[in-house]
Formats: structure tokens, sequence, C-alpha cells
């Protein structure tokens, strides 16, 4: 049976961000809930409020709850407040939809295994009682189907907190800090108390007794009241810590998904070597929102960075054909460059290769050396067909010769193909045509390939003008 609440007795969570104090008569549109069979009358169910309780056992997760209406819209405001707090921005893509389960190479075992984790994870989503443990290697899509599960929640009006075990303890530990812009008891509640929290990577973390007193403290509680809770590791629950794994052997809280199938990271024909994949995180820091279109700039000189940066970040949400950034050496092209490579492979790592053309000769280059990890034709392949290539300062002057045709069969292979691909060149469309003319004839073919021109000075020297 579901019993209405009135504002009275409408409880709220000890977090002031996710329940701020609501006067009922100023926000109509946020909390009035209606018949959707007749709009213009009040929700037979909770009568108009938005919020009910259910009759439930006392020993029940849900006793006592305030729980939205299953009439009520869901207020768009509010889901992004939920989704950037419980982490679950840069998951946002990760569904039960476009969960691969077979891929090449994969035995039927494999496939088997994957299959069934999916069809538990969407029955748990649908409906998350207990607790749900994934346990396999690494690469295997824990973490995808843990983080699909909550996209569902949030998107059914859940309060879902997403964080790995080493960041949790992060987290906590940061909070002493003088600097720090909230408490510990926040953030500790925030956990404790989220209408679904999941756990990822646990076992990685390496805690001191403090703190894996506080991971204990966190778990027990929620198994305790059985709240819904979704874990996920790459250890045997032997190398847990005595008291976590006893609550994760319960059959009765407890459901156990072993997932058995190979890191679809590690395949040896397709997988991106680690010095190229990692790459851009030397550039980490550069972002779209660290592009600075302001400082020390002329008003047309702004625009142009504006202009780029906007279309870089249209690149970046669907890519699409060749984007060429053209400027002076300081004015901005890598940084938009990484930022692109940063957003996508938030999205998917292994779907961007970010390196320097020099680099990537000399990359090329070693893997002709006899204990090379790849040789040349994988390696040239696995760049080659990168979903994404981000290829930054061309340097046409020092590619000559064997580096130049290398270079050149590479782009043109992609540009055959239409693969997404993101330039950078100091050099000017004349100078292009003179030290490479077949480049050149792909780079003005507007059809594929959008130039964006920064007309802006280095940013060494708008740093010294300013």
């Amino acid at each position: 049976m579901v019993n209405g609440l009135s504002a009275a007795n409408t409880p709220t969570s000890s977090n002031p961000d996710l329940n701020p104090p609501i006067d009922y008569d100023d926000q109509p549109a946020l909390i009035r809930c209606f018949d959707p069979q007749q709009p213009d009358q009040p929700c037979p169910i909770c009568k108009g409020l938005g919020l009910i309780t259910l009759d439930v056992p006392m020993d029940d997760s849900r006793f006592g709850k305030a729980l939205p209406c299953p009439n009520r819209p869901l207020d768009p405001a509010r889901v992004t407040l939920i989704r950037r707090l419980g982490n679950l921005d840069l998951l946002a893509n990760r569904t039960f939809e476009n969960f691969i389960v077979a891929r090449p190479g994969y035995a039927q075992e494999h496939i088997n295994s994957l299959t069934v984790a999916l069809r538990q994870s969407a029955l748990y989503a649908g409906s998350p009682k207990g607790w749900l443990l994934f346990e396999g290697g690494y690469g295997t899509g824990k973490t995808h189907l843990a983080a699909a599960i909550g996209n569902v929640r949030l998107a059914e009006g859940d309060t879902v907190v997403f964080i790995t075990a080493p960041d949790l303890l992060d987290q906590l530990r940061n909070t002493f800090s003088p600097s720090s812009e909230d408490s510990y008891d926040n953030v500790f509640e925030r956990l404790r108390t989220a209408d679904l929290l999941i756990l990822d990577d646990l076992g990685a973390e390496n805690p001191s007794g403090w703190a894996l007193e506080k991971l204990y403290q966190l778990i027990n509680h929620r198994y305790a009241g059985q709240l819904p809770t979704v874990i996920t590791t790459n250890l045997p629950l032997e190398r847990l810590d005595g008291r976590i794994s006893s609550r994760l052997r319960d059959v009765n809280v407890v459901q156990r998904i072993g997932i058995n199938a190979p890191d679809f990271r590690d395949n040896s024909s397709a997988h991106t070597p680690d010095f190229l994949s990692n790459a851009v995180s030397a550039y980490a820091g550069m972002t779209f929102e660290s592009f600075d279109t302001t400082n020390g700039l002329r008003p047309e000189e702004a625009s142009s960075l504006r202009n780029a940066l906007r279309i870089a970040h249209e690149f970046a949400n669907q890519p699409e054909g060749w984007l060429l950034f053209m400027g002076h050496y300081g004015s901005g092209k890598t940084h938009l460059a990484a930022a692109i490579a940063n957003h996508v492979r938030v999205r998917e790592a292994d779907m961007v290769v970010f390196v320097t053309g020099l680099d990537l000769l000399d990359h090329f280059k070693a893997s002709f050396s006899p204990d090379a990890p790849k040789s040349f034709d994988q390696l040239y392949t696995i760049v080659r067909d990168i979903p994404l290539l981000v290829l930054d300062d061309l340097a046409l002057q020092a590619s000559k010769g064997w580096g130049a045709e290398r270079l050149f069969h590479l782009l043109d292979y992609r540009y055959v193909r239409r693969l997404p691909t993101v330039l950078t060149c100091a050099n000017s469309l004349e100078e292009i045509e003179r030290l490479h003319p077949r480049l050149f004839s792909r780079l003005i073919d507007t059809r594929l390939c959008r130039r964006v021109g920064l007309n802006a000075p280095s940013i060494g020297l708008r740093l010294r003008n300013r």
C-alpha cells in the first residue's frame, strides 16, 4: 500500500545540496504531480505532492523514506546535480545497450558469461535489492555494467554515487585539509545514505589502518541495512579484509556475478600501446575548461580563439571527418587537440591516439628493433585504424624521405576511409603545398577537412604583455 506524504513529514537528506528547503507554493512545477491519464487532475497516488512512503516492514531499507511518486516527472536540474555529485558525469555513455558481449577472438564461454552478466545486471537495475558483486579480471566489463546500473537508477530519480575504492579513501582524507570544500561528515553521510552506492575496483586501494576501518564502517553500515550496493573487484575474496569478505559471501544479501572473459583492451592486434594511448596524459591539464580565450588578447584574437574552442568542442562530442588547426606556435593548437583527445578518452580510452608527428615517426623507426614490443606492421595498423587519431604538429620540414612517405600513406588511408582525424600545423597553406603537395590536396578538400585558424600570439608573449 502507498501512503501520500505531507510537507510537514517529508524527511530530508543530510546533504543540503540534494534537498534544499522547499517552498511548496513557490515551486509547484517541481513538486506537484498529476494523473498521466488526466493531466488537469492531481495524481491519485500522492495527491499531487510528488512524494510517497511505502507500507513495508521496519527492516526494509525503504521504511520511512520519502520516495518519488511513480507519476512524478523528473526535475532535469536535480538529475544533473545528482549525476555530478555521484561522479556519473564521465560515465553517462555506459549503458546496457552499448555493452558488447561478443568481440573478435572471444570463445563461446566468454560470450555466455558476458550475456549472463548483462541480463542479471539489467534485472538488478530494474529493481535493486540487496547487493551485486562483480568479480573478474581487468577489462572484462565490470565497470561498464556497474555504471549502466547507476545510469538506469539515476534516470528513475535515485541518488546514485559511483566511486572507486582508492578515490573514496582519498576523498575522506582530503576532507581534513584546510582547503577542503566539504566536511568529512558530509562526505561519509552521502556515501552511507545514497539510494545506490557503486564501489568500483574494491581491493585496488592500499589503505592505512584508519582508512581500512572507514571502508569497513561504510560497507558494514550498508550491509546491515541491506542498502542497494554494487561492488566490483579484480581480487579473490580471500585477499580482501576478512570482515569485508565475510559480508560479501553472505548469499542472503549479495548476488555474485563472476565474469569469465579476456581483457578487451589487450588484444595483440588492436591494443593501443601504452606509449601512444598514454601520451596525452602529459597534456591532462589541457581541457576545454582551461583554454584561455581572454588574457592579453585583442578583441579579434579573442574571437578567433572562442570560435576555435566552439568547433573543437563540437568535434569532440561527435568526431566526424578531419579537423585541422592552423596558427603560430603557442597559439593554442596543441591545447585544443589535447582537449579533444582528453574528452574522447573519458568515454573510451582505447578509441584515441594522441601523438606528435615526430614522435610517431620515432616510434615507427623503433619498431624495427628486434626487442620492440610490436612490429612496424602491428604498430602502423593500430595507428592507421584507430577510431580517432590526433596528430599534433605535423612538422613537415623535418619529415622527409621514408618518414614523409609513411606519414602521407597513413593519412591518405584515413582520408579515403573518412576516419576522424585531428591535425595541428604551424605551416601556412602555401608552405604545406610546397613541402608536401599530395598532403596539401587532401587538406584543402573542404568536403572532409575543416580548417580552423587560430589568430592569436603565443601564450608566452601574451603572458609577458599582461
